[in-house]
């Protein structure tokens, strides 16, 4: 009877004591930040429309011309699509045509091809995958298919 009481009692003043406890790590928290933003916010409120001015211009990031890229600049780079057909014959041979140039087998349909849909990495054989990726560690599934 009296462990029966005792838990009972335990059992209602852990969650008060919880919220105790959370109540006054939160105040503890919060209130320095609360002064920092109460004496920000003041002293906006009585800056004049010139000081106000001088306040927002000491916030802009100057840049300077050689900062920006050119047109010129953007042409003179070259995306390389990945092509995402390769293949692996019986043969051995790796393919990415429809058809294996060393024995003649057609590409099998359906072939699943493998890409990280976490980092994007993706193996040298897109068909057979690592069980994870060595780049971020996540698990190849169903949802790494290209």
């Amino acid at each position: 009877m009296t462990k029966d009481i005792f838990a009972k009692g335990v059992g209602k003043a852990v969650p008060i004591l919880g919220g105790a406890v959370s109540g006054g790590l939160t105040l503890a928290t919060f209130k320095p930040m609360t002064h920092k933003l109460q004496k920000h916010l003041s002293e906006m409120a009585h800056m004049s429309p010139e000081e106000f001015a001088k306040y927002e211009a000491a916030k802009t990031i100057a840049l300077d011309e050689e900062d920006f890229v050119t047109d010129a600049e953007l042409e003179e780079v070259v995306v390389e699509k990945t092509v995402t057909n390769d293949w692996t014959c019986s043969c051995g041979a790796a393919n990415k045509t429809k058809f294996c140039p060393e024995c003649g087998k057609s590409k099998p349909a359906g072939l699943p091809q493998y890409k990280c849909d976490k980092c994007g990495w993706e193996p040298e054989d897109k068909t057979h995958p690592t069980k994870f990726c060595p780049e971020c560690g996540d698990p190849f599934d169903d949802g790494d298919i290209t």
